[in-house]
This record gives structure tokens, sequence and C-alpha cells, in this order.
């Protein structure tokens, strides 16, 4: 799954709490649906290339520069570029 650097981090029960593929996307299984989803209907054919769960939510970089924050209701509260 990860070949090329990526960096995946655990917390300790074992959660992800940092997926990091650097150029390539983050495999979709991982990936929360609903995060997915939204961005897919936001961004078409921009892909997730780093997802950080944080305590508020989730923290999402783009392979298009763009970076999304989420709350743990999965809604959008902050666009960056």
């Amino acid at each position: 799954m990860f070949q090329g650097g990526e960096i995946a981090e655990f917390n300790k029960k074992g959660k992800w709490t940092e997926l990091d593929c650097k150029t390539s996307a983050v495999p979709t299984f991982l990936i929360p649906e609903q995060i997915r989803a939204t961005v897919q209907q936001t961004f078409p054919g921009a892909t997730i290339i780093k997802i950080d769960r944080v305590r508020k939510g989730y923290e999402v970089k783009l392979n298009n520069r763009m970076e999304m924050k989420f709350n743990k209701r999965f809604n959008i509260i902050e666009f960056d570029d």
C-alpha cells in the first residue's frame, strides 16, 4: 500500500491520526465516506494526499494545493489555498 515515503501515524488505540502520501492519493478505503463525497463534489478530479485526525475533526490536503477542515460531523469549517 505505501511505497514511496508515505507516512501513517497511529494513536494508542490503533486508529490512524495522520496519513500523508506526499504526492499520491491516500487510499480511499481509509478516508471517511462523507469527506470523500464532499471533496468529489467540491473539487471534481482532486485527490486527497494527506488527512489528519485532529481533536476538532479532520484536516485534509488535496493535490490541487487546497486544504479543507472538517468538524467531527464532517461539515466543512474552513478552506485554505
